[in-house]
């Protein structure tokens, strides 16, 4: 029975760290915070704090949309989508060029859709259901 004392302390060094001590909130944070309602919008600010008007998702296996702008475009160049399943990339056209966020498929998956050109604007309409502990967000219609 001293196994239980070190899963605890285990349990909860990792609640501490994951739930962070920062007083400037990440993106993530923010993601979690609004996809606490029933529908949402994404954060209006990137994880660099910068203002976004664009938004694509980039998808294991999946391509660039093509309606995407030129500056998520030209990053969405850097992203190997082939080469990691267990993550999405949430590519965000900024006033200072393309700002990517890599999010764990563990945590969030924006990927469970059928939308062929997920490029969005900032005031696009979500909602978010748990599915296995994981975050499943999807466009509203």
């Amino acid at each position: 029975m001293k196994l239980l004392p070190v899963v605890a302390l285990a349990a909860a060094s990792l609640a501490v760290s994951v739930s962070g001590c920062s007083s400037d909130p990440s993106f993530e944070d923010s993601l979690r915070d609004a996809a606490s309602d029933s529908s949402f919008t994404l954060p209006s600010t990137t994880a660099d704090g910068a203002s976004w008007s664009q938004l694509a998702v980039l998808c294991p296996y999946g391509a660039v949309p093509g309606s995407a702008s030129e500056s998520i475009r030209e990053a969405a160049a850097d992203v190997d989508t082939d080469a990691d399943d267990g993550h999405q990339w949430l590519v965000f056209d900024t006033d200072d060029g393309a700002e990517t966020v890599k999010l764990s498929r563990e945590s969030w998956d924006f990927c469970n859709t059928d939308d062929e050109e997920p490029v969005y604007a900032p005031d696009q309409k979500w909602t978010a259901s748990e599915d296995s502990g994981v975050t499943v967000v999807r466009p509203v219609d």
